[in-house]
């Protein structure tokens, strides 16, 4: 019997991880703009997830609590000594070749905009969410948040040298 439970929440487990580590990852590299910081706080957040032994009513309330946390969890690394007094080795490196290299600029100049407009953007043309749900998942006004897809919009044209489409 034990071992049956313990197979269906692993079962459980992986399935909420699934349906959501790509979301978080990609949350958390918009924050920490490194794949590996990236990494280590998505694991992170699920190890905060399998000890909260957190229910959710729908997947919704899971998607949303998991966006919540993602963000909270990054903006405190982002906060702490280390973050701030280091050079990111990805930064030194030379700039990877790609065929297509529109894939890159965008996402480098995405990753340059200041926080509270990059993950509006993201939340608003990858995830697909409208404002009035990123404004409930991000506790902000919605005239605030209108304001702010506004203004990244500008700046990630102007970061893009204004020819972007």
């Amino acid at each position: 019997m034990e071992s049956n439970s313990l197979l269906r929440t692993d079962r459980e487990f992986a399935l909420v991880y699934d349906r959501n580590i790509r979301r978080v990852y990609q949350i958390c590299f918009l924050y920490l703009k490194s794949h590996h910081d990236a990494e280590d706080a998505s694991q992170a957040i699920f190890e905060r997830y399998v000890n909260s032994n957190k229910c959710f009513n729908d997947e919704n309330q899971e998607k949303a609590w998991f966006i919540s946390v993602s963000k909270n969890y990054c903006k405190d690394e982002l906060k702490k000594f280390w973050k701030k007094k280091r050079v990111d080795i990805e930064r030194i490196e030379a700039i990877p070749v790609h065929e297509d290299t529109s894939d890159y600029l965008l996402i480098d100049a995405l990753l340059n905009l200041p926080a509270k407009y990059k993950v509006v953007l993201y939340l608003f043309y990858v995830e697909g969410y409208s404002v009035k749900e990123i404004s409930q998942l991000l506790d902000r006004n919605e005239s605030t948040l209108r304001n702010h897809l506004s203004a990244g919009r500008r700046l990630l044209k102007i970061n893009l040298g204004g020819y972007y489409e």
